[in-house]
């Protein structure tokens, strides 16, 4: 994945953050030295402590014990709700937003024009990752009930959403998307305009060539058991699966593979190789470590 390493690890607008920055204000006095347990907020640079910091045209809140907020670069917000939580924009960067919501939950946006929610429901651990330092535009939502999971968008342009699903979903490439929806597994969408979505089921989701990235691919599964579905390098690779158990769908190149029904070409990229691709989701890099980096 070069620099863009997949991520272990839903949109929320401009009305939500209004309400839940409206909300911190109301509980959060600024102080000039609070203790690193207490809320606390820096607006433009003044308030600045070791649990909340902003920059002359950025702003951080934290609300809750530990709860930590560290809004650098310019332009930028960072909200943290809950015992624990982190949001961090990174130095350098502008124009991004991010929020936690949620004990423990952790949310770093970087580079420029970049978005990242984390919430976590009924004790669930939330992570979100938006962006690499010098990453455009991306978005990267993660509204967990259960576990602990991570939404990752890196690149220029990616969407990665996790909306009530048990398991990791990354984004990273060019204009890519990865969603998971209610479901159990994990989704990896990385290359050129390429979609990989799970639906209400449990299925590993996978739009990555062998060889490459893939390029306008899409794999899906929707309302399957133990399904392994992967769109290769294509370009317009397409494989889905629906209602099927314990299946294993995948079209390395032009054509489409529904079911098993395929058209267009060979379908397989292996079987093994199939379900070795299961880790890549997964990813290595923790959000934690990034927020550390990205506070410096």
């Amino acid at each position: 994945m070069g620099q863009h390493t997949a991520t272990r690890i839903t949109l929320t607008g401009a009305a939500l953050l209004g309400a839940l920055t409206a909300g911190a204000l109301a509980t959060v006095s600024l102080s000039a030295a609070p203790s690193a347990s207490a809320s606390c907020a820096s607006f433009f640079g003044i308030g600045n402590t070791a649990s909340c910091t902003s920059t002359v045209t950025s702003i951080a809140i934290a609300v809750g014990t530990n709860a930590t907020a560290y809004a650098n670069g310019l332009f930028g917000g960072a909200f943290a709700f809950g015992t624990g939580a982190t949001a961090v924009t990174s130095a350098g960067g502008l124009f991004n937003t991010a929020t936690a919501l949620g004990n423990d939950s952790e949310s770093v946006a970087q580079g420029y024009l970049s978005m990242a929610f984390a919430g976590g429901v009924g004790g669930a651990t939330s992570s979100a990752l938006a962006g690499d330092p010098a990453d455009f535009g991306n978005i990267a939502v993660n509204l967990s009930n259960q576990g602990t999971h991570i939404s990752s968008a890196t690149g220029l342009g990616n969407l990665s959403v996790n909306f009530l699903g048990n398991g990791s979903v990354v984004a990273v490439g060019n204009g890519d998307v990865g969603v998971n929806v209610g479901a159990t597994g994990d989704v990896l969408a990385e290359g050129i305009l390429s979609n990989a979505t799970s639906l209400f089921g449990s299925a590993t989701v996978i739009a990555k060539g062998a060889s490459g990235p893939a390029v306008l691919g899409w794999a899906f599964d929707v309302l399957g058991t133990g399904n392994v579905v992967e769109a290769g390098a294509g370009p317009l690779a397409i494989a889905g699966s629906i209602l099927q158990t314990g299946a294993v769908v995948t079209k390395e190149g032009p054509g489409i593979n529904l079911t098993g029904l395929v058209v267009g070409g060979a379908a397989a990229v292996g079987n093994a190789k199939a379900a070795a691709a299961a880790p890549h989701a997964a990813g290595a890099r923790s959000v934690t470590a990034v927020a550390h980096r990205a506070r410096a």
